[in-house]
């Protein structure tokens, strides 16, 4: 596994403390849709784990299911990524998010270790925009609507 190494300037960790508690009260696996083509844990090739499972809030599925042509997520968007050592892990090696509040108007970015400590957090996080900016809207695992419904 890939850990991006963040610095100091990049550890947002009241900012990071308040969105890891903001996920595990809104109860994302069971609550939250899956990204589209990402139904399962599927084995990957990227710095966010060998295996990983992506889900999407209600805000990214509603501007889907409408599937009107968006030219960026809609604010409040957030994206969670859990990467895992194998398909079958049951211990979770990290938490990624994509968090785009209405306050920043930006994707704020945080990463946690297995032990749910916060490797980094904060808008604008070098390695995360490098990677990403090839994405629509930053987004990398799918793309913003339309999306064909075949």
């Amino acid at each position: 596994m890939i850990v991006p190494l963040a610095a100091a300037c990049d550890r947002d960790v009241e900012g990071g403390e308040a969105l890891l508690q903001e996920l595990e009260s809104s109860d994302y696996r069971n609550a939250w849709g899956r990204a589209p083509g990402w139904g399962r844990r599927l084995r990957g090739d990227s710095p966010h784990g060998t295996w990983v499972d992506v889900y999407i809030n209600d805000v990214m599925s509603e501007a889907i299911a409408d599937n009107v042509p968006l030219d960026a997520w809609p604010l409040e968007s957030q994206v969670v990524v859990e990467g895992w050592a194998t398909e079958d892990a049951t211990e979770r090696e990290f938490l990624v998010v994509m968090s785009k509040p209405t306050s920043l108007d930006t994707w704020y970015w945080a990463q946690w270790g297995a032990d749910e400590a916060l490797i980094y957090g904060g808008e604008d996080i070098a390695h995360c925009v490098r990677c990403h900016e090839a994405g629509e809207d930053e987004v990398r695992a799918f793309t913003l609507p339309p999306i064909s419904m075949r």
